[in-house]
């Protein structure tokens, strides 16, 4: 299935409304007090999912050659897609999850990849220049130089030699450097991630009227 720009963003602007009405559809909305409340499944970001083709070397899903350039997308999950030569550049990819993509020559400069996960990617020509990498999980993608977590690959060699706060990210358990999760809920202290989805689960509950429902 090839994707094309405007079908990224309506996904991204609609993917919570089409998600409403199939809750609504499947449980209408029924006054007794003395029932337990349903509990439903929030989906805290658009999803961009396909298939590995047969011959394992494809996808089903093709975005390639995509002009993504300053878009919003936090919270984004991208999983077996096709997404080669993408311009990311300076889109908002906070906890976005990138698995199992064909990445390559894909750009990424100026980025903000905060708390995002990449993992099983292919990343060879990649570039992440300035992106900012805080607390970005990376792990067992392929490079030029290897399989990052299985192959020691010097800094000079990294995908990620050329991004910020990665090599050089400030302990996040200090105050000081700490980077400050902006979807947090106020006097939520959890781990950036869990607090993320419940300040999520709050604006959902809220902006849909969904205090009937428990939430998880």
């Amino acid at each position: 299935m090839r994707v094309t720009v405007e079908m990224v963003m309506e996904r991204v602007n609609n993917y919570l409304d089409e998600w409403i009405v199939t809750v609504r559809d499947k449980y209408p909305r029924v006054c007794n007090p003395d029932s337990k409340p349903t509990r439903i499944l929030v989906p805290q970001g658009p999803e961009f999912s396909g298939d590995k083709t047969q011959s394992g070397e494809g996808y089903s899903l093709d975005l390639s050659g995509l002009d993504l350039r300053g878009k919003d997308l936090p919270f984004a999950l991208f999983r077996n897609a096709d997404m080669r030569r993408i311009d990311f550049t300076d889109c908002d990819l906070r906890f976005s999850q990138f698995i199992s993509c064909d990445l390559r020559y894909t750009t990424f400069n100026d980025c903000d990849l905060s708390w995002a996960q990449i993992s099983e990617c292919r990343l060879q020509d990649s570039s992440f220049l300035n992106a900012d990498c805080y607390d970005i999980t990376f792990v067992e993608n392929e490079t030029n130089f290897g399989v990052t977590g299985r192959t020691y690959i010097p800094k000079e060699n990294h995908p990620l030699k050329e991004s910020v706060n990665f090599f050089s990210r400030p302990d996040p358990g200090k105050k000081i450097g700490k980077k400050v999760n902006p979807f947090q809920l106020p006097g939520d202290n959890r781990p950036p991630h869990t607090a993320a989805y419940a300040f999520h689960q709050e604006y959902v509950r809220k902006k849909y009227d969904l205090k009937s429902f428990a939430l998880w």
